[in-house]
């Protein structure tokens, strides 16, 4: 049996030196945004209804013809993604993140916090790490446990905060 300290600080209330350099190493290597960017399109106002009696203009739509283009710089117009493992993984900890106050809600900027939603989704996590035990190739295998920990401290960290008046 080998027992690994998953501590953040060390005795002295310090950063311990691994705890540094994966910090490190995450921030030269910042995730992708969790949704694209949308361009701003302008407000206009829509167009006057035509008086009775006035004499309607008939409009002809232009054919549309495929364009062959790089669909792989835009991530928008590609698609969906390939699903796999990663991405149902990143998906489900998004989620729980999510519920946990963790991820801004663009939606609701002043924060989600449901306890409840959030334990279902680190369930699903955990389930999927007990399905999969010794199936998953070491990448596969350290994110999903690396991703459990940190939900399940900040679920223990969000039930024991005191709540908002």
């Amino acid at each position: 049996m080998r027992v690994i300290d998953k501590r953040m600080f060390n005795a002295d209330g310090e950063l311990r030196e691994d705890v540094k350099r994966e910090l490190e190493e995450f921030a030269s290597h910042p995730p992708p945004p969790l949704i694209a960017a949308v361009p701003e399109t302008p407000v206009t106002a829509p167009p006057e209804p035509p008086r009775k009696g006035a004499a309607v203009k008939s409009v002809k739509l232009k054919e549309v013809v495929p364009v062959e283009s790089d669909l792989a710089a835009d991530p928008v117009k590609a698609g969906p993604p390939d699903p796999n493992f990663v991405r149902l993984i990143m998906t489900l900890s998004n989620q729980a993140g999510l519920f946990l106050g963790l991820l801004v809600d663009p939606l609701n900027p002043a924060g989600t916090l449901d306890l409840p939603t959030a334990k279902t989704f680190i369930d699903m996590l955990s389930t999927i790490e007990d399905k999969t035990q010794g199936r998953l190739n070491t990448e596969e295998s350290q994110l999903l446990e690396s991703v459990l920990y940190e939900l399940k401290m900040a679920y223990v960290e969000r039930t024991r905060r005191p709540a908002r008046a």
